[in-house]
């Protein structure tokens, strides 16, 4: 059985073409769901240690304040004088101890307003037709802004397999569009991340740098994944280039403050200026594909903006459930 990733899995990536190969694809190191399960127990045990840890301390620390200001108050009322002198000595020679300082919290910003932009998808996908060719098709990308991107989506499991096989499972250099390995295949987890080689002739993802540019970004800042259980649109919300051992290529399990913060980030890293309000419950996909660098990635990142979003299919027998009520681990 393949594992999950739980919480959130860092995927440093690397080159595994030929080569001579001047296309590249990112992998994502794989963690056993237990082993995952028992770092989060440790971490949630630190963090409770370490809390009723500071408690205590901050406990005792107020005690001992008390007791000193109730000392000094008692001094200053029955002595006057040389008296007074003597204990501000004494006290030079123990040394003041300033009072700790209060630190205001900085407000929380307000969550941004969730949009929904539903639309009628610019195609249609026979999924008889489709499933009958190969049961591994999941879904369907197309790219409102960039149409010539426009392919069934596929999934094995194995980050390797479609890297060069074409749709029927055979043996083709160009490889397919295919979604990670990690990800569930029915497009719900947090971020989900889909590959295509940058082919010099503008097939599969070799047209997606050119999406690069203000003025098509805001003709057309959409695109579709079609599946058998609904069709989901996405609005784009960043594109730049990243090392390839970027934090783009964390994978999430499940919604949260960290999954937010992570969003934002590259919203801010993106190269053409979005306004898209982004929320902890967001459903993510980023595609994504080599550059003439090879360190170097592009990225496209889109949140769903259907009314109706992906939903988990299905549960891990030895895992939690994949639902979107799960708890979140410790940040």
């Amino acid at each position: 059985m393949r594992s999950f990733s739980f919480g959130m899995i860092i995927g440093p990536t690397k080159d595994i073409l030929p080569q001579g190969g001047r296309k590249c694809h990112p992998r994502i190191l794989h963690f056993s769901i237990r082993a995952a399960r028992t770092a989060a127990l440790l971490l949630a045990l630190c963090l409770a240690a370490g809390s009723a840890g500071a408690v205590h301390a901050a406990a005792e620390e107020e005690t001992a304040w008390s007791a000193a200001d109730s000392t000094a108050s008692s001094a200053e009322t029955q002595t006057t004088g040389s008296t007074v002198s003597s204990a501000e000595s004494q006290s030079a020679a123990a040394g003041d101890i300033p009072l700790p300082e209060v630190v205001t919290a900085e407000p929380a910003e307000p969550p941004e307003e969730d949009i929904i932009e539903d639309a009628e998808p610019p195609i249609e996908v026979d999924w008889d037709e489709m499933k009958a060719l190969n049961p591994d098709i999941i879904g369907y990308l197309h790219v409102d802004g960039m149409p010539v991107i426009s392919y069934p989506i596929l999934y094995s499991g194995d980050d390797e397999y479609y890297l060069h096989r074409d749709v029927n499972g055979e043996e083709l250099y160009a490889g397919s569009i295919f979604l990670e390995a990690l990800n569930s295949p029915d497009f719900a987890d947090p971020n989900c991340l889909i590959y295509g080689h940058n082919m010099a002739d503008g097939s599969k993802f070799g047209s997606l740098k050119f999406m690069d540019s203000q003025e098509k970004y805001d003709a057309n800042p959409y695109f579709w994944i079609l599946t058998p259980r609904g069709n989901y649109r996405y609005k784009i919300f960043s594109m730049f280039r990243t090392p390839a051992t970027s934090d783009v290529y964390l994978v999430y399990s499940w919604h949260g403050s960290s999954f937010l913060a992570w969003e934002k980030m590259w919203r801010e890293s993106s190269d053409v200026k979005t306004d898209v309000p982004l929320t902890a419950q967001d459903r993510t996909v980023c595609l994504t594909t080599c550059t003439s660098d090879e360190n170097v990635r592009f990225v496209v990142f889109g949140k769903c903006v259907s009314s109706k979003k992906p939903v988990h299919t299905r549960t891990i027998a030895d895992g939690p459930s994949l639902q979107d009520s799960s708890p979140s681990l410790p940040e």
